[in-house]
């Protein structure tokens, strides 16, 4: 019964491919991918989150996700 340790080390040899693979678009910082989820679990549009989260990082906010945030929303309220 050597299937289940087979199993096993073909699953870690497909992991080991997956980690060097690099995804062609640039991944936001945590904090930023952070804040862009918080607004749409609060009903924002994709867009307009990402938009707003790039708008306050263009302005100088900290890149803190409660600060991102309420300067996101701030700017969502512009609108």
């Amino acid at each position: 019964t050597l299937f289940p340790y087979t199993t096993l080390f073909r699953s870690r040899d497909r992991l080991d491919d997956l980690s060097t693979r690099t995804d062609s678009a640039p991944q936001p910082p945590a904090p930023a991918s952070d804040a862009v989820k918080a607004l749409i679990r609060l009903g924002y549009q994709p867009a307009a989150a990402e938009t707003a989260v790039r708008t306050a990082l263009d302005a100088g906010t900290p890149s803190e996700t409660a600060a991102l945030v309420r300067r996101a929303l701030a700017e969502l309220a512009r609108r």
